[in-house]
């Protein structure tokens, strides 16, 4: 024990992550005798306190507490996301649970963006035997790129345990596509949902083109839309100052073209 330890459940004799030969405390050696560290006034949970102090002469950091090897609430063994036409199937295994209530399925774009839960999936409570669990993002969004998953398991008192990420990769688009304008009818702007394979698989086109068109046949607006890698993209499209009536979404790459219906109202 480090000169200068002092408090109450002092353990006397060397615990079994503190290294003789050394005089260091490793939290992760030898394995299955993690050192957990607690700060401030946290209390020791199912341990033994080794030391009261904030910091002993030899420098360890105090408040330290042995793992008496009990294991997590659920034993998470697999988490797999695989695409299944536009839909994400994900699975996910455990090989016991304790106090189980259930898992939050999350999603979130890229990296950085925050994270929502799509579903909560009941969990078994307590068992010793595996378990296998399923659930489908049947609307993953149109034009993100890489999409994350995670589980936040939740136990029967509440406390929370999120799991490492999975991340899925989508392909760039293989058929050129455009889908029904959002709102419609529409007010004042819409969303077009356009995806755009790669130029190499459009037929030697190097661009594609997104227009409008009334029903007489006049273009409304237009813009070039570049194609190299191939993605997917959101399109905002203002209508606050065309006359109310039928127009044609139409986006073409080469000589493929996808037409769409627009009604705009006043």
């Amino acid at each position: 024990m480090p000169s200068g330890a002092s408090g109450s459940g002092i353990v006397e004799g060397d615990p079994l992550f503190f290294d003789p030969a050394s005089g260091d405390y490793r939290p992760d050696k030898p394995a299955g005798s993690p050192l957990v560290d607690l700060a401030g006034s946290d209390t020791p949970f199912e341990g033994r306190l080794l030391n009261g102090q904030t910091q002993t002469e030899g420098g360890w950091d105090a408040g330290a507490l042995e793992s008496n090897g009990s294991a997590l609430p659920v034993d998470l063994t697999d988490l797999s996301a695989t695409l299944s036409g536009e839909a994400v199937r994900l699975s996910w295994t455990t090989a016991s649970e304790m106090n189980n209530a259930g898992f939050r399925v999350q999603r979130r774009e890229g990296k950085t963006a925050p994270w929502s839960t799509l579903e909560f999936v009941e969990g078994t409570g307590t068992t010793t035997q595996p378990q296998s669990y399923r659930f489908v993002d049947e609307s993953p969004p149109f034009a993100a790129g890489p999409l994350q998953y995670r589980l936040v398991q939740v136990d029967v008192g509440g406390a929370l345990s999120p799991s490492d990420p999975v991340v899925l990769e989508r392909p760039a688009p293989d058929r050129l596509e455009v889908r029904p304008p959002s709102p419609n009818p529409a007010h004042s702007e819409t969303t077009v949902q356009i995806a755009l394979p790669d130029a190499s698989d459009a037929r030697g086109a190097t661009g594609a083109r997104l227009s409008v068109f009334d029903v007489l046949g006049r273009q409304v607006t237009s813009r070039s839309l570049e194609t190299e890698g191939g993605y997917r993209r959101s399109v905002r499209l203002d209508v606050s100052g065309w006359p109310s009536g039928l127009y044609f979404v139409r986006l073409k790459a080469g000589s493929t073209v996808r037409t769409e219906r627009l009604s705009v109202v006043r």
